[in-house]
């Protein structure tokens, strides 16, 4: 095992005990779905770095997925021309982070990417496949799984995956 492995390994044991020490109810915790999703995530690596291809697969995926975000950062230059940089084009150190011609842009184009695969009915599909394997497996909905593993691609705008759920909940 590389070493860079173990201090891997370690982190995730770390990050799992800080969980733990700060969480408000400790008798309640559900150990299926932290058993279930470690394991999960140990597979999933394993199947990326050992299965003849799948690194391949995922490198695609990474470049489709970086191929739609340059294509909302041209139309954000397009919309709000130097200040969609940051200064990085006009090398001026005065104008910095502006969030609201720098983040928010790129919130809004998921949201409405989601928008419009909702109302093609792909991500139905998506999370109802979420639902049947999460729900079997660690008996959280299709829904949560789904926000937790979209989280770890796009960040805080992974609620909009769930979006027409969140009314349900």
């Amino acid at each position: 095992m590389d070493m860079y492995n173990l201090i891997s390994l370690a982190g995730l044991v770390v990050l799992m005990a800080i969980a733990w020490v700060f969480s408000a109810d400790k008798r309640r915790m559900n150990w299926r779905a932290i058993g279930w999703g470690v394991a999960l995530q140990l597979a999933l690596g394993a199947l990326i770095f050992w299965a003849p291809g799948s690194r391949g697969v995922m490198l695609w995926v990474n470049d489709a997925v970086n191929n739609v975000i340059e294509a909302a950062k041209y139309g954000q230059n397009f919309v709000f021309g130097p200040l969609a940089t940051g200064g990085v084009v006009t090398k001026d150190p005065s104008q910095g982070y502006i969030l609201a011609t720098q983040a928010l842009p790129l919130v809004i184009f998921f949201a409405a990417l989601m928008g419009l695969l909702y109302h093609w009915g792909i991500m139905p599909v998506i999370i109802h496949g979420f639902a049947w394997l999460f729900t079997r497996l660690m008996r959280i909905s299709g829904a949560e799984s789904l926000c937790t593993a979209s989280s770890i691609f796009v960040g805080v705008e992974s609620t909009t995956t769930i979006r027409p759920y969140l009314a349900e909940a």
